[in-house]
């Protein structure tokens, strides 16, 4: 239990604080044809926050789904059941995540949505109740999984790397801290998983906000692109480069929200669990974190 509380919370402060950089990110991968007055500056401080509440608000959800879900496929890969995985294999644990993130998309893709919309919303008091009530009020259920198949499928590749970059890189320093290990691991981690699907979260971008955004001119206003005809347009009219929009703001977010979120973590773990003391326990115990993407 105090591991749920503990990274849910420290999983909702990194989602605030890593917000502005992310309003930023999606307003430059919605592309050039987005409306034009939505750029990666912000109209007011309100707007710095645009989107937040829907990550935010299921947060513990995804967490637990997806901790449960990782938990359970790695006993499983490594035949080691109720009893504590000190070194797991590296392709068992990117095979784990990558299922677990598959199973996430239920609650991630209905968050992509509504997050991404209010972030490129031009109106200027757009919440992402608005945002979710629209989208249900246009087109029900299926309006709340559109780009579900491209969702589904970044988060499953994110998440095996990012469990994967994460063992391997707590493996590979050589530092006695074992916080100062799970910071830097958990920060590298985060960089990885981005450096991998970050194509795939642009085209997943355009999907989403394509009814704000002005089609081709060779297409009818009701129309709808796939995630192929996105990842073609992209290329045809902006080259490789198009698949990297707002990149280096990607990285320098996915640092640093990994970085306040395993700092978090570890201070109410400490406040929730005194006695937790031993440096193997803390090291077991990380696998319950929230990793954001």
């Amino acid at each position: 239990m105090a591991d749920f509380v503990a990274s849910s919370i420290a999983g909702a402060a990194a989602i605030v604080l890593g917000n502005p950089i992310d309003v930023i990110k999606v307003r430059l991968q919605s592309g050039s044809s987005n409306i034009p007055s939505q750029t990666a500056a912000f109209e007011t401080w309100i707007s710095m926050f645009r989107g937040a509440a829907a990550p935010v608000v299921t947060n513990g959800a995804l967490n637990a789904l997806l901790f449960v879900s990782y938990n359970r496929s790695l006993e499983f890969l490594e035949n080691n059941y109720n009893q504590p995985i000190l070194k797991p294999t590296l392709l068992n644990v990117w095979l784990a995540g990558a299922f677990s993130g598959l199973v996430t998309f239920v609650i991630s893709t209905p968050t992509e949505i509504v997050k991404c919309r209010a972030q490129v919303y031009n109106e200027p008091n757009i919440t992402s109740w608005k945002v979710a009530k629209d989208t249900w009020k246009s087109n029900g259920i299926r309006g709340l999984y559109h780009g579900g198949v491209v969702t589904s499928l970044r988060d499953s590749l994110g998440y095996g790397w990012y469990f994967w970059a994460y063992e391997a890189s707590k493996n590979a320093l050589g530092l006695e801290s074992e916080t100062a290990k799970t910071l830097i691991a958990g920060g590298i981690a985060g960089c990885v998983t981005w450096a991998t699907i970050y194509p795939l979260d642009v085209i997943k971008t355009r999907v989403q906000t394509q009814r704000l955004m002005q089609l081709p001119s060779h297409m009818d206003p009701p129309a709808t692109m796939s995630a192929l005809d996105h990842a073609r347009d992209i290329y045809r009219r902006e080259g490789l480069r198009g698949y990297f929009s707002g990149f280096w703001w990607c990285m320098g977010r996915a640092f640093f929200v990994n970085a306040v979120q395993w700092a978090l973590y570890e201070y109410i773990m400490r406040l929730l669990s005194p006695a937790r003391s031993s440096a193997t326990s803390r090291g077991l115990e990380t696998h319950e974190q929230k990793y954001n993407l």
